[in-house]
């Protein structure tokens, strides 16, 4: 049996998801579309909408999953309803909406978890960016530069960034809500974060189906090393376009917590656009800690062991004209004596 292409689209609450859908839901005219929806709430007001707007001559198949995300406690339902879809006869393609807070790269994960005998394969992720978003919470934090961190499990930024990085195809949506300066910040920031995805400007997330559809990007080992955040991990220091730099920061002692804090409040570098890596504090050495920063926001959360959990802190640092020694200088500084 041929296996059936997915494609999975992921996007903050807002970003034009649905939106994207009924586009091509109604554009699709030769090709029979099954739909997955990922809704958090217990009543899945997407898939209502995409039952009220789908073609007539032919009933698209709706699967909703609620009250969950299928990157983590429904991912098992998930792929479940991935292999039946994919053994429907009548079915030529399927298409997920993940979550607005789902992680595209855990989704990504299940396919990979089913092996080679899995009746369905990732045909791309499609990333969809609201640029008017990014625009004013993220550009405008860099240049205010008014830095807190946050320790709630969802930080809307750094997730927005991680959908973004792990993706093949990045619709930059609501691009007529910006001025053509601001199009051109958010344009460069998202290629220095995601180099190789491909970039599309939408406005009302109206983008040709072979766009889409079809395209064979997805390769998970490629993809996981694509962005900029894992390119510096393999590689060390790297010099990127726009006078962007990042280096990769490591230390096998300990932070001292409250001087690593005071560092985040009032010492942390302005130049710095996206950072993210795992850090240990001298107090707490068997508490693996996840360290995310993207614009002015800064998540801080206790994670479960990873591997080498044995090692230090381990944080890459990407931004503009970066003094790599004076912000090694002010880290070591943080270290536990």
């Amino acid at each position: 049996m041929r296996k059936k292409p997915v494609t999975l689209i992921s996007g903050y609450l807002g970003a034009g998801k649905t939106t994207l859908l009924n586009y091509l839901l109604n554009q699709a005219q030769e090709t029979r579309l099954a739909v997955v929806v990922n809704d958090l709430g217990a009543v899945n007001v997407d898939a209502r909408l995409l039952r009220g707007k789908s073609r007539q001559d032919f009933q698209n198949p709706v699967l909703e999953l609620t009250n969950g995300c299928i990157c983590c406690d429904l991912k098992e339902d998930f792929i479940q309803d991935i292999r039946t879809l994919a053994m429907d006869d009548s079915v030529d393609a399927i298409v997920v909406e993940a979550s607005g807070v789902s992680s595209p790269m855990s989704i990504a994960d299940g396919f990979e978890e089913e092996g080679e005998e899995f009746p369905a394969y990732l045909d791309s992720v499609v990333a969809v960016a609201d640029g008017n978003r990014i625009a004013s919470e993220f550009l405008e934090e860099l240049e205010q530069y008014q830095t807190s961190y946050e320790t709630e499990e969802e930080d809307v930024i750094n997730l927005v960034m991680e959908q973004i990085e792990f993706s093949n195809i990045i619709l930059l949506n609501k691009c007529d809500l910006l001025t053509s300066k601001e199009l051109e910040q958010v344009e460069s920031i998202i290629k220095i974060l995601s180099p190789e995805a491909e970039l599309i400007k939408t406005t009302n997330s109206e983008v040709p189906l072979h766009k889409i559809f079809n395209r064979r990007l997805y390769d998970y080992d490629r993809l996981h090393g694509a962005c900029a955040l894992n390119k510096a991990l393999a590689d060390g220091e790297h010099d990127h376009d726009y006078g962007i730099k990042s280096f990769v920061y490591e230390r096998e002692e300990g932070f001292e917590e409250a001087r690593f804090y005071d560092w985040i409040e009032n010492h942390y570098p302005r130049e710095i656009i996206r950072a993210k890596g795992y850090i240990r504090f001298f107090d707490r050495p068997e508490e693996t800690i996840l360290f995310e920063q993207a614009g002015n926001s800064v998540a801080i959360t206790p994670v479960p062991s990873v591997e080498d959990s044995e090692q230090g802190s381990q944080i890459v640092f990407i931004g503009k004209q970066l003094e790599e020694e004076k912000l090694k200088e002010s880290l070591n500084a943080c270290i536990r004596q």
